[in-house]
């Protein structure tokens, strides 16, 4: 946990230099391809405003989903998760293979 949260800011920076590459390369396109048309800089500008608002308004969803979905260290779950198949009381449990690694085939319900 310790080593994930030492990458946070870093992985945070490439998110937002990311976001803003993208709105900068696509408002270039716009400018480009709406060089020629009448009434030149206004669809251009309108076009910019409309990506730089969709912008604004998806890095504050994510500012409010990462408010929401903030877990505190001392609550976080760590380790390995162990699933155990119940048996009959004579027989000792076995565990079970979620992701079926150890088998050809996923066994699948006769149901």
């Amino acid at each position: 946990m310790t080593i994930l949260s030492s990458f946070w800011p870093t992985v945070k920076w490439c998110l937002v230099s990311s976001l803003v590459s993208l709105l900068i390369t696509a408002a270039s396109i716009c400018w480009m391809k709406l060089e020629d048309v009448d009434w030149h800089p206004f669809p251009a500008v309108a076009c910019t405003a409309i990506l730089t608002g969709g912008l604004l308004l998806a890095a504050l969803k994510i500012t409010q989903m990462y408010s929401q979905l903030a877990i505190d260290t001392e609550e976080m779950v760590r380790g390995d998760l162990s699933v155990t198949q119940a048996a009959a009381r004579s027989a000792p449990a076995r565990s079970v293979d979620i992701i079926s690694e150890n088998e050809a085939v996923i066994p699948v319900s006769s149901r």
